[in-house]
């Protein structure tokens, strides 16, 4: 869908529509059709290396609290306290890992979009692509320690988010109208790949093992991401290259939520950031912490939690899958507004808190699964609500201002969720990070309706509480 958008991409390839959507008029000259089509072409391939590194992620996620909790029972004395301690500690290891890996995200995002904006996509995401993988790269060939992993998964933070540079290159090339479609479609291609890899978890994992399956996993997922590096073309229009940004100006999150500005674009970024920042909440700390809660709250051993988490995550890339394609379309023909979409996908995240609360069989996960997709799919309806509304030559600041709400919430969602989660096993109430998660999304949801006035949507506001009230 993204390839077909006519003659977009690299080199001034459907720059002069670029040019009108900024709104400075500029019209730089297009590149000839047989240097478009060879940007096509790379693009494509580098499209292919990608999928295939996701999957090889799908197929690593699943093992890591396998191989975390193996490594604090040998390594502490958790395991005289009984599986849940390992476990919990576990847990609350990575969630530090995860929220370090996060303030990088959130302090540093806006300033890589910004100068990819002027500079070029290539560079940033290829830098983005190494860091994530280096990780899991020392985790291989270091597995009985995982010290080393949880050192470089902090650090790869500080680098440029792969998946904010991913959608500005898919900015570059679609219309403003067709955004929130076209970032649904790249989403569901990783939410696909992911599945799959989850899928090939689960089968693989018998016959290989858990370490000879994390070994040819990551090496493949490190080759292919050189691959991707490689064939990546520049997307940014040659006329934006080496001009600055020239209608947002604040530099950082902080400065959007707290320094007023009279600007349209302003008030945008600050109403969703603000939105964002609830709603994502709960999500990101269910990630960190979902598979060491059915340990602990369904009494599984590590094999049977990395099975179930197999399965779980297939179920999540499905679902994840369906609401980036049919889900987001569907509404977006339903609904006049972007924001009426957004407050849609926050009653499937409610609706997902509250199946873990109520969570007493394997089964009841993997059903509660089925409604991951809503809340994943929040931070594509806020990408394509912000890039419509967004010049083209600010879509990498825009886009960077994003992943700093996300990584805002996975600074503090990871720490917070399992320090929750460590106080409620404590005391009989493992349920008690998705309690408060409840109560985020529907304080996310009340924002939202107050947002949609603030912004002058009269119908997206109506929807939203007609949904409310339901």
């Amino acid at each position: 869908a993204i390839l077909a958008q006519g003659r977009q991409g690299a080199g001034g390839c459907g720059s002069r529509l670029i040019g009108a959507m900024s709104g400075g008029g500029r019209s730089p000259p297009l590149a000839p059709e047989s240097q478009c089509g060879h940007a096509r072409v790379r693009l494509a391939g580098t499209m292919v290396a990608l999928s295939v590194a996701v999957i090889c992620f799908g197929i690593i996620v699943p093992m890591l609290p396998e191989v975390q909790i193996e490594y604090f029972r040998r390594a502490t004395d958790c395991r005289l306290s009984g599986e849940t301690a390992c476990a919990s500690q576990a847990s609350t290891a990575y969630g530090i890992t995860q929220s370090l890996s996060s303030l990088g995200v959130l302090l540093l995002s806006p300033y890589y979009g910004k100068h990819s904006d002027s500079h070029g996509r290539r560079p940033f995401l290829c830098a983005g692509l190494f860091a994530q993988v280096l990780p899991f790269l020392a985790l291989c060939t270091w597995n009985k320690d995982v010290r080393l992993f949880y050192v470089l998964q902090a650090l790869a933070g500080f680098a440029p988010a792969p998946n904010a540079i991913l959608f500005t290159v898919v900015a570059d090339r679609v219309s403003p109208t067709e955004r929130l479609q076209s970032f649904g479609c790249g989403a569901a291609c990783i939410f696909a790949a992911f599945s799959l890899g989850a899928g090939f978890s689960a089968l693989l994992q018998p016959l290989l093992g858990a370490g000879g399956l994390l070994r040819a996993s990551t090496f493949t997922a490190v080759a292919a991401s050189v691959v991707a590096m490689v064939l990546l073309p520049e997307t940014l229009p040659a006329g934006n290259q080496h001009e600055q940004p020239r209608v947002v100006r604040s530099k950082s999150l902080a400065r959007i939520l707290v320094v007023p500005d009279s600007s349209r674009n302003e008030e945008l970024l600050r109403s969703i950031a603000a939105v964002g920042l609830l709603s994502l909440l709960p999500e990101a700390g269910t990630t960190t912490i979902a598979l060491f809660y059915a340990k602990a709250r369904l009494h599984l051993s590590e094999q049977e939690v990395s099975s179930l988490g197999a399965h779980m995550f297939c179920i999540v890339g499905a679902g994840g899958f369906l609401w980036q394609t049919v889900g987001i379309a569907g509404l977006r023909r339903l609904c006049p507004s972007t924001l009426w979409v957004y407050q849609v996908a926050l009653v499937a995240n409610l609706l997902h808190m509250l199946g873990y609360v109520v969570l007493w069989a394997p089964w009841v996960l993997l059903l509660n699964a089925a409604f991951a997709g809503g809340p994943l799919a929040q931070p594509t309806i806020l990408r394509g609500l912000v890039s419509e509304a967004l010049p083209a030559d600010v879509q990498g600041y825009g886009s960077g201002v994003l992943s700093s709400v996300e990584a805002a919430c996975r600074v503090v969602a990871p720490t917070l969720f399992s320090g929750l989660f460590f106080a409620g096993g404590e005391v009989g109430m493992p349920w008690l990070p998705f309690g408060a998660g409840t109560c985020f999304v529907i304080a996310g949801s009340l924002l939202a309706a107050s947002s949609f006035e603030r912004l002058g949507v009269a119908e997206a506001k109506a929807g939203s509480e007609s949904l409310l009230a339901a």
